[in-house]
C-alpha cells in the first residue's frame, strides 16, 4: 500500500510541476488585466459549479510538506515560498527539527563551514562535508555567488576579507582609497553571501588616532580590530548587525586606555544607522600587560560571545624573553573593558611565529563557550571556560603523533593553527608544518581527529546556519 502511495505522490508532483510551468508561460504572455473601478459594493464570488471543478483536487498543506521533506535544502526553501499554508507547515518547530536534526542525514545541513571565493570556486565545503551540505554548496550556494558576488570585476576581486560571522562577511577594498574623506564611502563592505546584499561604509575616522600624539612621552597606539561583526541573533543588538573597530592608547601619564568606535547598520532606530559614532575612551581596570602597546605586539580575530568581544593578546616577534599571553574583553552593551585570566597549567605559546614551538587561539564552542587551544609540538591541548567565567577545564587533549603515521622530515615537526574566524562548528583547524595541502581537523564534541586535502583552497570562511535562516523565516 505504501509503494502505490508513493507512486501517486510521485505522478501528481510532476503533474503539478508540469502544470505550473504552463500556466507561467501563459501568464507571462498576457497582458496585466486592468481593473475597473466602481462604487458598488463586492458580491462573494458564487461557488464553482460541479462541472467546472478543477481536475486536480489539492492536496492538503501538510501531505505537500512531507514530499518536501523528501527533497533538499533548496527546494524546502522554495516551497515556503510557495503559498502561507505551505509555509505555516514549513515553519513549524517540529517540521524544523525534523529536517535538520537528522546529523550526517538531514534534509537540510543545520550548520556547516565553507570557503568563500577560492581559487577553485565560489564556494566549497570544509566541515562537515555531509553530502547535503555538499550538494547546497555544489549546485545552489556556488552559483549564485559566482553570479553575484565573483568574476574578474566582482566584488570579492575588490575586496579582501576581515572577518564573518553570524551569515555576513566584512570585506576591505584591496586598493587603499586614497580620495578626499568626504568620497570614501565604501572602504568596507559588509556582504550577505546567502541573500546576495551587500552595504558599503567608510573606514572608522578615529581609530588609530591618538589625542597624544603631539605630546612628548605619550600618544603610542595600538590598534586592536577594525572588523569585529556582531549581529542581532546572536548577541541581542537593536539592529541587524554593528561594527566594532578598536585600538589601545597610552596616555601621558603611561595609563592604558581602550577606544573604541561603533557602526550600526542602517535599519537601526533613530536615524544613526550606517554612520560611525562618537569615539568613545574606556579605562581598563585591569592592568594590561607592558607588552601590549609595544611594536611587535599582535592579536587574533576576535571571538564574540553574548556581546562580549575577546581579543587573545600576544607578545611581538621581537620578544624572546618576555612572550606572555592576555585576553581583552569589551562588553558591547555596558562599554566597559575587562579581562579574562589564563588557564593556569596551559601551555605558555612561544609566540614567535614560523617556529616549531607551541601556538594558541581562542575559538568558540559549538554551545557557546570560550575555549582555548594550544599547541606544544604535536600535542594539541582545548580548555573551555566554563559559565559566568569562573575557571577553565582541560576539554581534550589530543596527540597527533600517536593518530597518524607521520613522514621523515628534516626540520623539527610542529603544527600550525589555521584559523577560521568566529565560527561554531566546533572544528579545530591546523596544519603539520611543512605539508599545505593536507588540513586536519579535530572535532570539540566527539574530540576525534580527522582531515581531508585542501589544496589550494584559500579564501573567506563563511559558516551556513540553514536551521537559523529557516527559523527566522516569518509566517504569513
Amino acid at each position: 500500500m505504501s509503494g502505490v502511495c508513493n507512486a501517486l505522490l510521485i505522478i501528481y508532483t510532476q503533474n503539478l510541476r508540469f502544470g505550473t510551468e504552463q500556466l507561467t508561460r501563459v501568464c507571462k504572455a498576457m497582458p496585466p488585466r486592468k481593473r475597473r473601478r466602481t462604487c458598488a459594493p463586492r458580491r462573494a464570488a458564487a461557488p464553482p459549479s460541479p462541472e467546472h471543478a478543477s481536475p486536480n483536487p489539492e492536496l492538503p498543506s501538510n501531505l505537500l510538506a512531507e514530499i518536501a521533506a523528501r527533497t533538499d535544502a533548496a527546494t524546502v526553501f522554495r516551497c515556503a515560498a510557495a503559498c502561507k499554508q505551505l509555509r505555516r507547515e514549513i515553519l513549524s518547530p517540529e517540521f524544523i527539527r525534523r529536517v535538520t536534526q537528522g546529523g550526517p542525514d538531514a534534509v537540510v545541513p543545520s550548520n556547516f563551514l565553507g570557503v568563500l571565493g577560492g581559487s577553485e570556486t565560489s564556494f566549497s565545503v570544509v566541515h562537515p562535508a555531509t553530502a547535503a551540505a555538499k550538494s547546497f554548496a555544489t549546485r545552489h550556494m556556488a552559483p549564485f555567488v559566482s553570479r553575484i558576488a565573483a568574476g574578474p570585476a566582482g566584488l570579492l576581486e575588490e575586496y579582501g576579507p576581515m572577518a564573518s560571522r553570524g551569515g555576513l562577511v566584512v570585506l576591505g577594498r584591496r586598493e587603499i582609497n586614497r580620495r578626499r574623506w568626504s568620497q570614501r564611502r565604501s572602504d568596507l563592505c559588509v556582504y550577505d553571501p546567502m541573500a546576495g546584499s551587500r552595504a558599503f561604509f567608510p573606514a572608522p575616522p578615529d581609530v588609530g588616532k591618538s589625542p597624544y600624539h603631539r605630546v612628548l612621552g605619550g600618544g603610542s597606539v595600538a590598534v586592536i580590530d577594525y572588523s569585529v561583526l556582531l549581529t542581532a541573533a546572536a548577541d541581542g543588538i537593536a539592529c541587524s548587525f554593528m561594527l566594532l573597530a578598536a585600538g589601545l592608547d597610552r596616555s601621558l601619564d603611561q595609563s592604558v586606555r581602550i577606544r573604541v568606535q561603533t557602526l550600526s547598520s542602517p535599519d537601526a532606530a533613530g536615524g544613526e544607522g550606517g554612520k560611525w559614532g562618537p569615539l568613545k575612551s574606556v579605562e581598563h581596570h585591569h592592568q594590561c600587560p607592558w607588552w601590549c602597546m609595544n611594536f611587535g605586539s599582535y592579536c587574533d580575530a576576535a571571538v564574540v560571545l553574548g556581546g562580549v568581544v575577546h581579543w587573545l593578546m600576544h607578545a611581538g616577534a621581537s620578544f624572546v624573553v618576555d612572550v606572555g599571553e592576555y585576553i581583552l574583553t569589551y562588553d558591547v552593551s555596558t562599554g566597559t573593558a575587562g579581562s579574562v585570566d589564563l588557564p593556569e597549567h596551559h601551555q605558555v605559546a612561544n609566540n614567535l611565529r614560523g617556529t616549531t614551538g607551541s601556538q594558541s587561539q581562542l575559538v568558540a564552542s559549538p554551545d557557546g563557550k570560550l575555549s582555548l587551544v594550544v599547541t606544544d609540538k604535536l600535542v594539541v591541548s582545548i580548555w573551555v571556560l566554563s559559565e559566568g567565567g569562573g575557571s577553565w577545564a582541560r576539554h581534550a587533549v589530543v596527540d597527533m603523533e600517536a593518530s597518524w603515521t607521520l613522514p621523515a622530515w628534516e626540520d623539527e615537526h610542529g603544527l600550525e593553527l589555521v584559523s577560521f574566524g568566529d565560527q561554531r562548528t566546533g572544528a579545530v583547524f591546523l596544519r603539520f608544518r611543512g605539508v599545505q595541502d593536507v588540513l586536519y581537523a579535530i572535532d570539540m564534541e566527539t574530540k576525534a581527529d580527522f582531515f581531508q586535502f585542501f589544496e589550494e583552497k584559500t579564501g573567506i570562511p563563511y559558516e551556513v546556519d540553514l536551521a537559523s535562516r529557516l527559523s527566522s523565516m516569518k509566517a504569513f
